[in-house]
């Protein structure tokens, strides 16, 4: 039939246009670095299914009311600025094209450090066998936590004693990094007391591959072994997130708890928690402790709502707080636009997540200093 059709000239070109007038879309995510990126684009797409770039738009990014930088149009979609933002700056978006101005603010997030700690536990009063497994705590710590072969026992100790506690209200959003171990790799577990349940699995700690007792015993080398065969023996009951976790966390968060009842991390802190996740059988022992294991993300207030919006609409998507949506997702952007305008900090490599303590003592307190 559709030859014929086409022979007598008697198609009819169906429109897929749903009348809807056009909008802008205006996705920024402001990060740290000297170059900032925006997505600048119209909902209606071309006959092609490509989306139409704006390229022509004045498009100012301003603090406290002050002008600090322009955005300038590069190619397809994507304008970028030279400028790099503050810590704690509440940053404006301004956006004019044609006959619209669209605007969006933002503050972004308060400078933070990941400390990993690494302690060791007696599995018993002989003290024959011990395990030795990391917790996490956010603070500010000094540069000298760094971790080189050539850190000194010195240095780490200071650096945990003088490193201030992080008071800051923040919205963190942790990763297991990807290490080739399949779709297990994507469950993560954690013990802070505030993680969002929202992404729940039906998963738990004892059902991740690398807790089975082949895998404990084929790792190498074998102080791997000792720091896995530690959480399922502790942490039968956690229950693991799909994807990702994600963490609210308060200003000032603090567990109100005495010293005695701090029994959930190494390190016995009020503010510290664990991360479960699933391990390759072959491993090195060295990045373990390095933390190459996960990608912490700390959001604005807006980039934590529009993301975890798309989530909730977009179920099991990999990478998603990468990926943008624009259908019915909750929008910060004023003047009829879509989108959204936020800010985050990545830690997503061992230098930036700082931190390393190693204390075998049992008599180890944690203090506010």
């Amino acid at each position: 039939m559709l030859p014929t059709l086409w022979l007598t000239g008697c198609i009819e070109e169906i429109s897929l246009d749903t009348g809807e007038a056009s909008r802008v879309v205006v996705n920024c995510l402001l990060k740290e670095g000297d170059v900032q990126t925006m997505e600048l684009y119209y909902t209606s797409e071309a006959r092609d299914g490509v989306r139409r770039p704006v390229t022509d738009a004045e498009v100012i990014l301003s603090s406290y009311d002050e002008e600090v930088s322009r955005f300038r149009y590069d190619s397809g979609c994507v304008w970028s600025a030279r400028f790099t933002p503050k810590h704690c700056k509440l940053y404006k978006l301004k956006v004019i094209t044609g006959g619209d101005t669209l605007s969006a603010q933002t503050r972004f997030p308060d400078d933070v450090d990941v400390a990993a700690y690494r302690k060791s536990r007696y599995s018993d009063s002989s003290h024959l066998h011990v395990y030795q497994f990391v917790s996490y705590e956010l603070r500010y710590i000094s540069d000298t936590i760094f971790h080189y072969p050539w850190t000194t026992s010195e240095q780490i100790h200071f650096a945990v004693r003088y490193g201030k506690s992080y008071p800051s209200a923040c919205r963190m959003w942790v990763f297991p990094r990807d290490l080739g171990r399949g779709d297990h790799e994507r469950y993560i577990g954690t013990t802070h007391a505030l993680a969002d349940d929202f992404n729940l699995s039906s998963l738990f700690v004892p059902d991740l591959p690398c807790f089975s007792r082949d895998s404990i015993l084929a790792m190498d080398p074998i102080t791997v072994r000792k720091v896995l065969e530690w959480y399922p023996v502790i942490y039968p009951g956690l229950q693991l997130h799909d994807g990702f976790v994600r963490i609210p966390i308060p200003t000032n968060y603090k567990l109100d708890k005495s010293q005695k009842e701090l029994t959930d991390t190494p390190i016995y802190s009020p503010r510290a928690f664990v991360l479960v996740r699933d391990f390759p059988t072959k491993f090195q022992f060295q990045y373990a402790y390095e933390n190459a294991l996960y990608d912490f993300y700390f959001l604005s207030n807006e980039a934590d709502n529009y993301f975890k919006d798309v989530y909730s609409r977009k179920i099991n998507k990999d990478n998603f707080v990468f990926e943008y949506e624009t259908d019915n997702v909750c929008s910060n952007i004023k003047g009829g636009g879509l989108g959204v305008f936020g800010a985050i900090i990545m830690r997503t490599n061992m230098k930036a997540i700082k931190g390393y303590f190693d204390d075998s003592s049992s008599d180890y307190v944690y203090s506010e200093d």
